[in-house]
């Protein structure tokens, strides 16, 4: 782990750097994408956070406003004197109305012109309670409530429910955390194989191709940069609420300094080993010799493991008998001082 993030170091001061994360195990970069989308998933927190505190803020007043009823038989009846409930608000609406009843299909209730004029469908959430059933709207999708019997029996019930966002405040921008998480989870993996796939293109101007898992992971390692920037902007100063344009636009130019840088690298290279410039038929050359020395390896090597290892038995080391030689020489002096 501690070597990817090395690496995103280096690629700040030099693009050429993240090239060698094409070699890493994606097991390795896996870490670095969780990092991306956190940013981007918190970002996302604080510019909705201007919706969160008013759909709580518009929960809670709803709650000051709630009829006196309970449920008969499964069926909702407001008290005698209480009168049906239509609250709106810019973000949440709330009916109760027990005049109002389900038709057999039960997300088709059957509503009087009056009604209808009293109901804004483009709320962003709403929630009704009519005589025998209950319905949640989000957007444009309507969703039954099966359980109101038990969730909202009575107006003390419904009132803690209206009032959880604003008592829980910290709980609830968890739960959204967790999920613009996973949201941005999968929005940051597509947009990331879209932008390998683009990244294809620059296949044309290689000698080497790089594969699709290749431009998978350099494209996640240089999304980092600007979903590392765009989350911590989102977090003081909300202006990118759509931020993966921004960052398939950055990867894209990124990668093209990455492979220009690289290549500028190599002809440097080239050109302080044999002081000449490198031209394309030398890149195709030097592609041949690496790619036939690479099968002249494959097939010679047991044969020549095996010649070396009868050329051990055979023939004595050099070092061996280098070894040998100062023992001999000491023992001959002996001889000499002995007869002297």
């Amino acid at each position: 782990m501690k070597k990817i993030f090395k690496l995103v170091r280096k690629g700040l001061v030099n693009p050429r750097n993240i090239i060698a994360a094409y070699a890493y195990p994606l097991q390795r970069i896996i870490p670095l994408i969780l990092l991306s989308i956190l940013f981007l998933a918190a970002g996302e927190v604080s510019v909705s956070q201007e919706l969160i505190g008013g759909l709580s803020n518009n929960m809670s007043t709803a709650s000051k406003h709630l009829p006196e009823f309970n449920y008969i038989l499964g069926n909702l009846k407001l008290a005698d004197q209480a009168k049906p409930l239509y609250y709106q608000s810019k973000s949440f609406q709330l009916v109760i109305d027990d005049t109002i009843q389900a038709t057999k299909d039960q997300n088709d209730v059957g509503l009087t012109p009056d009604q209808k004029a009293q109901i804004d469908d483009d709320t962003f959430l709403s929630l009704f309670f009519f005589k025998d059933k209950s319905y949640a709207q989000l957007g444009a999708n309507l969703y039954a409530i099966p359980q109101a019997l038990t969730m909202f029996r009575s107006p003390n019930n419904l009132t803690m429910t209206l009032n959880y966002m604003k008592n829980h405040q910290f709980q609830v921008l968890l739960y959204f955390l967790l999920a613009f998480s996973m949201v941005h989870g999968l929005m940051y993996v597509i947009y990331m194989a879209i932008t390998a796939m683009l990244l294809g293109f620059y296949n044309m101007r290689l000698s080497v191709p790089l594969s699709f898992l290749a431009r998978f992971k350099l494209a996640s390692v240089a999304g980092f940069y600007p979903s590392f920037v765009l989350g911590i902007t989102n977090l003081i100063l909300p202006l990118f609420p759509y931020p993966y344009p921004y960052i398939l636009g950055f990867v894209l130019i990124y990668i093209y300094i990455m492979l220009r840088e690289h290549t500028k690298h190599v002809h440097k290279i080239y050109h302080k080993l044999t002081g000449q410039e490198m031209t394309p038929e030398d890149v195709e050359k030097m592609l041949k010799e690496s790619q036939n020395n690479e099968t002249q390896v494959d097939t010679d090597s047991p044969s020549r493991s095996q010649k070396n290892l009868n050329d051990s038995e055979t023939n004595p080391s050099p070092i061996n008998t280098q070894v040998d030689q100062p023992e001999q020489k000491s023992t001959d002096s002996k001889q000499d001082e002995d007869k002297n």
